[in-house]
This record gives structure tokens, C-alpha cells and sequence, in this order.
């Protein structure tokens, strides 16, 4: 797969098609109509629908230019217009243009059907050419206005949530948020503790104002933790006056109210009474809500978007949550990646976190640059403690409690005596070897009981199978593997036959 140089607010094409002679033809005709500086314009080719699908995974498009007939990578023929829905669940708000050497009136109706921008031939009557730069010029002028939009929101401060997507789990999670931004109804977001789950609820907010071109929408977070009895009603949905004990003597605006036409991001949902629980449904359910202590019926128009670090299905059963909002806010569900799942983006994060000390610190400002790169090392650590937002924590003390210069700058090659790390630092949850022990393991929170859990049988499978690797690689001899597991040679070797046999039978169908 080709690829350009993936510039922040260019407009962005993919190319997929293989012929790499007409993929060059493409990319001229697209150099050639274009109303803007040509270095505002970023092309990436792939030659067959897999490269296709993983640019649209890791990269963001404005346009996708698709072949009708084209290879996979087993170089097998496939129709392209077999790919179109996937690409737009992948990327919903791409413009896609069909090419294809052959005119069926059929196929054509099918790919508008799909959702095609446009269905283009390759070759034409006479002045067609002329026709298919005409089609390209519209979609790539409409990419510009796309782009200089992102760009706009950009120097607003609008975009800067803290979200950055670098590494490929994070641009997949971007592309969720994308599609979501289309949809009006809530959207939970599942996630560790400060895994960024504000971030990518204000991500979503950014993409919705953006698709419905809404320069001044409403956000409002609100944690439901910090509220308790009357206060959270009273927050949320206001209240009358003197309506309760404590209430002020003046009609008071929820912030359901205030959020109207806006989105509403309710953190720690988990921690809602079941008094609170019932509120959200019937809001959810009816768009209607009261306040404290009223008898007037309020319209709500704000999008909810939800947030937990618990287990509601679990709470489900337990009581303590209600199956019926638990229903009504999981039908668009998405989950925070690790910080382990998204290395890539730590510099890009830890460059976000300075700009902000920046802002709030006298004296120079601090780069990346300037941070000792064993320091870099430590934060790129794996298990730190409160995830991204532990991180932000480590780089904050270190710039603020670090020892200061004449010049008030911070000596930061002291990290470590700040943050109490020993010179030698080994990772909290890795033994010297970089193994963890079974009393870790064993110690160590799980997430496996969620949507996608194979089960605990084949959780027994797999822990197994890894143990028995685990001894192969120590141990030549079968009665010395046996030994270490503890279990008799006769078994060991039927258990290391069936493991050949398993390992033979997928190096076979690969």
C-alpha cells in the first residue's frame, strides 16, 4: 500500500484499486482538479480491498475512490460494491466514488442504494473524461470545506478534549465515535478509571456538532457521584422553589434544561439511585421530564451520553441497577482501550498534559524535548497507576516539585527523587524477569466476564496451553516438564501430543 504523509486538516483520498496504472491516472486527475495547493492534498493507494479497509481503520478520509472489480489478498477477484457498507460503517461520513469499466444499470442502482456518492466509468464517449473531473472536482471542493471546518474547530479550541488517536485502537474508536455522531439516542462508554472516558465523550460531542454543522452546540459533564438524594434530582432536573428542604427560594434550570439542543454527558452512571435510575428512563423514554417539587411537563432535546467503570450486567442481577435503563443506554456501546493497547499515543498525550502546565505555569514554556528521556521511559511504563490520568499526575509533580533555577525553570533530571522511583526501576506489576508471578496474576483485577467472554472452560484451555508452552521452553526433557506442572509423564505426554497435533493442524490451514 502507498501512502502520503497523513497531514493534520488535508483532504484526505483513498484509492483502492489494482491496477496501479489507472490508481496513477486517478491520482493526476485528482492533483489536476484540485482548487487548492497541491500539498493540501494527501493520497494513499492500496491495490487491494484488505489494504483498503485497514487505511480506512487506521487513517481518516475524506473521499474513497473504489473499483468495481479489484483483489483481495489472496488475489481472488471481489466486488466492490460487495465493500461498500463496511467502509461506511467504517468511516460513516466519507464520500465514496465507484469506478468501474462497465455501465450495468443494476449495479449502479445497488451502490446508490449502499450509499455511493457517485458511480463514475472509467472509460466513456467522447468529452466523459471531461464529466468524470467534473465529479471529482465536486467531491474533492466538498472535502476542502470538510477540512477547513476541522481546521476552524481546531484553532477554536473546540477539538482539544485531551482525545488524541494515534495508535490504530484509538483511530478505530474515533471511527465508532464517528458513526455515533449520526445517531441521536445515548451512547455508553465503558472503561478503567481514568482511561480517558470524558475525552472521548466530548471526542463525540465535537463529531456530532460537526455532522449536524453546529458551531455553538451545548456540552455539559455531569458526575453522578458527586450528587446525592435531592441535589441530584435537583442538578439535573431543577427544581421549584423551596421545593425541598435546603432548595433555594428561586426556580432553578436542570441541567436536562440547560442542555437542550446539546449533548448531556452523565459520568458514573452506576452510582444513580434507583430513584434517580426511574428519572432516566423516563426521560430516555418519553423526552419528558419535571422538576423538583413541579407539575409542568418540560421537553428535553439534549443527547445523552453515559459512562462507567462498573460491570452493569452484573449490577443487573445484583439489583442494584435497572434492567430496563440498562436496555435503553447499551444499544450503542463503546470501550476505552488500554493504556497498554495505545503506547503510541503516550508522547502525543504527555505533549497535551504540558501544554496545559503550560498555560498555568510562569516562565518558558516546556517541550517534550526537554524531558529526560528516562523520565519518557517511566511514563511509557506499563500498569501505572490511574492509567492517563496517573500519567498526567507523574508529569505534573515532576514539573512543579522538581527543584527551580534562577530562571524558575525546573531541574526535571530529579524525577526521580520527586516521585520517589529507585534508581533501578522495575514495573509495579512485573517480577526482575519481566514475568508476572502467579501471586500477582492472582492478585491482579480481571475484566473477562463482559460481552465476548469465550467462557470458562476455554479460559481454563488457554491458561493451560500457555503453562505447557511455558515448559517447553524451559525444559528439553518431557519428565522434566512434568515435573515442574506437577502432573505424571503419561499425562504430560498425551497433553504435548494433542498440543502438536493442534499447532500442526493450524500451520497446515494457514
Amino acid at each position: 500500500m502507498k501512502t502520503a504523509t497523513d497531514k493534520a486538516y488535508a483532504v484526505s483520498v483513498l484509492i483502492i484499486d489494482d491496477n496501479e496504472v489507472w490508481r496513477q491516472s486517478v491520482r493526476n486527475s485528482c492533483c489536476s482538479v484540485f482548487d487548492n495547493s497541491p500539498e493540501d492534498l494527501n493520497i494513499v493507494e492500496a491495490a487491494t480491498i484488505d489494504e483498503g479497509l485497514s487505511a480506512l481503520s487506521s487513517q481518516h478520509f475524506h473521499v474513497v475512490l473504489l473499483d468495481k472489480e479489484l483483489i483481495n489478498s489472496k488475489e481472488q477477484m471481489v466486488n466492490g460494491i460487495d465493500f461498500i457498507t463496511e467502509i461506511l460503517s467504517i468511516q460513516p461520513n466519507v464520500q465514496l466514488l465507484m469506478f468501474t469499466a462497465t455501465d450495468d444499470p443494476r449495479d449502479i442502482v445497488r451502490a446508490l442504494q449502499l450509499g455511493a456518492s457517485g458511480y463514475l466509468l472509467k472509460e466513456g464517449k467522447e468529452g466523459y473524461e471531461e464529466y468524470r473531473k467534473h465529479q471529482l472536482r465536486l467531491a474533492l471542493n466538498r472535502a476542502k470545506i470538510s477540512a477547513d471546518h476541522e481546521r476552524l474547530l481546531r484553532q477554536n479550541g473546540k477539538g482539544d478534549s485531551g482525545f488524541v488517536a494515534v495508535s490504530s485502537s484509538m483511530r478505530r474508536l474515533e471511527n465508532q465515535l464517528g458513526a455515533l455522531a449520526e445517531v441521536s439516542k445515548p451512547v455508553l462508554i465503558l472503561g478503567a478509571t481514568g482511561l480517558g472516558k470524558g475525552a472521548g465523550a466530548k471526542k463525540l460531542h465535537t463529531l456530532r456538532s460537526e455532522f449536524l454543522g453546529q458551531t455553538n452546540r451545548p456540552f455539559f459533564n455531569i458526575n453522578i457521584a458527586n450528587l446525592s438524594g435531592d441535589m441530584a434530582l435537583s442538578e439535573l432536573f431543577g427544581h421549584e422553589p423551596n421545593s425541598f428542604t435546603g432548595s433555594s427560594n428561586k426556580t432553578k434550570q436542570g441541567y436536562f434544561e440547560l442542555a437542550n439542543g446539546g449533548d448531556l454527558f452523565l459520568d458514573e452512571v452506576a452510582e444513580a439511585s434507583l430513584e434517580l435510575q426511574a428519572r432516566l428512563l423516563k426521560v430516555i423514554e418519553e423526552r419528558e421530564y419535571q422538576r423538583v417539587g413541579g407539575n409542568r411537563t418540560l421537553k428535553s432535546t439534549a443527547r445523552l451520553i453515559f459512562a462507567t467503570n462498573r460491570d452493569l450486567k452484573q449490577m443487573v442481577l445484583d439489583g442494584s441497577f435497572r434492567e430496563d435503563l440498562y436496555m435503553r443506554i447499551s444499544t450503542f456501546v463503546v470501550e476505552m482501550p488500554s493504556l497498554e493497547e495505545r503506547k503510541e499515543d503516550v508522547p502525543s498525550l504527555i505533549k497535551v498534559f504540558l501544554s496545559r502546565i503550560n498555560t498555568d505555569r510562569s516562565g518558558e514554556p516546556l517541550h517534550f524535548e526537554d524531558l529526560p528521556s528516562d523520565f519518557v521511559d517511566h511514563l511509557l511504563r506499563d500498569g501505572i497507576p490511574g492509567n492517563i490520568r496517573g500519567l498526567e499526575s507523574d508529569l505534573s509533580r515532576v514539573v512543579y516539585m522538581s527543584p527551580k533555577d534562577k530562571n524558575n525553570k525546573p531541574n526535571l533530571g530529579a524525577w526521580k527523587s520527586v516521585l520517589g522511583v529507585s534508581k533501578k526501576y522495575t514495573p509495579v506489576l512485573q517480577s526482575p524477569t519481566g514475568a508476572i508471578t502467579l501471586d500477582q496474576f492472582l492478585k491482579l483485577p480481571t475484566d473477562f466476564i463482559k460481552p465476548g467472554f469465550p467462557g470458562l472452560t476455554e479460559i481454563k484451555r488457554l491458561i493451560e496451553k500457555k503453562l505447557l508452552l511455558e515448559a517447553e521452553k524451559k525444559f528439553d526433557q518431557l519428565q522434566n516438564r512434568a515435573s515442574a506442572l506437577q502432573i505424571k509423564i503419561s499425562n504430560a505426554s498425551h497433553k504435548y501430543t494433542a498440543l502438536k497435533k493442534e499447532q500442526e493442524s493450524k500451520g497446515g490451514s494457514s
